[in-house]
């Protein structure tokens, strides 16, 4: 999937949030790993089929889909399919 530079290559990224934020589910945990991928229920059904324990965020946002697992120390491990603003249509997002 092209990024908003036009490019297919892989894009690393880095948020600070504030120290005690309740983002991560525990504010124990400070770091979260999150993978963009192009077809989140796809990859969801991979990490299922493989014994992995996967939730979906029921929420649509604005800015795509996601879905979260933890790692063996309970940090989290965010997966987010983005919005397809290529074919014209928000297909994922609120209306």
């Amino acid at each position: 999937m092209p990024n908003r530079h036009g490019s297919s290559k892989p894009v690393l990224r880095f948020m600070l949030l504030f120290l005690q934020t309740l983002y991560f589910g525990d504010h124990r945990k400070l770091w979260m790993i999150n993978f963009r991928v192009a077809y989140l229920d796809a990859m969801v059904r991979q990490l299922r089929e493989a014994g992995t324990s996967v939730a979906i965020d029921p929420e649509p946002y604005p800015n795509g889909r996601f879905a979260r697992r933890h790692d063996p120390e309970g940090n989290p491990i965010e997966f987010w399919e983005p919005v397809r603003r290529d074919s014209g249509r928000a297909d994922h997002a609120k209306k």
